[in-house]
């Protein structure tokens, strides 16, 4: 679980309080 934590930091997920859409959704297509 610590690894899916360190790769949406170093992903920005959530830039400046804002969720970036594009790696959510790469996050999406990884999941599912």
């Amino acid at each position: 679980m610590a690894g899916i934590w360190n790769w949406l930091n170093s992903t920005k997920l959530f830039d400046d309080g804002q969720i970036n859409l594009s790696v959510l959704k790469q996050l999406i297509d990884f999941l599912f």
